[in-house]
């Protein structure tokens, strides 16, 4: 009996590491690694039914979860912070380090617009063409009138980075 009970108390400590290493946004191949035990032995756990008998996610398949979307926002944070505050990355010459630069992720930033408003953001290419081989020029040149692109040059100069210097 006391064997049974210490091979049960090892099974909820190495079900506790694989959700904590899911809450930090590891997978769960590696959080099946912290805790030494082989990814089929965990997904053995996950599928177990439930002990009450009724229909659904065992507990340990739920806390996993939680602690897999509470890894997600971990990975979902440390996006925003490249994307919008940028990373000091260091800059070499012959060796030795002159000086660090702010390196921003436009395609990070890409993603998560597309994420928080897919409807303004989201890439949607229509492949179908009703082209009729004709080409409205007069159009085309309204078109270019509409846009100020020299509005839109004077915001981009106005942008400033979070230490306060102009873009």
């Amino acid at each position: 009996m006391a064997k049974v009970r210490a091979t049960r108390v090892n099974k909820t400590q190495k079900q506790q590491t694989v959700c904590d290493e899911l809450a930090k946004g590891n997978t769960y191949a590696y959080a099946a690694g912290v805790a030494q035990i082989s990814t089929s032995t965990l997904y053995k756990w996950l599928n177990e039914p439930r002990t009450d008998g009724k229909e659904g996610p065992n507990d340990f398949r739920l806390a996993c979860d939680m602690a897999e979307n509470a890894g997600t926002d971990v990975m979902e944070q440390e996006a925003i912070r490249r994307a919008i505050h940028g990373v000091q990355k260091p800059v070499f010459y012959k060796g030795k380090q002159l000086c660090s630069i702010r390196e921003y992720s436009d395609t990070l930033l890409i993603f998560l617009l597309n994420g928080r408003r897919p409807e303004k953001f989201k890439y949607n290419v229509d492949h179908k063409h009703k082209h009729e081989g004709k080409v409205d020029h007069n159009h085309v040149h309204e078109v270019k009138e509409a846009i100020d692109f020299d509005a839109i040059k004077d915001k981009r100069l106005q942008f400033e980075e979070p230490g306060g210097t102009k873009h």
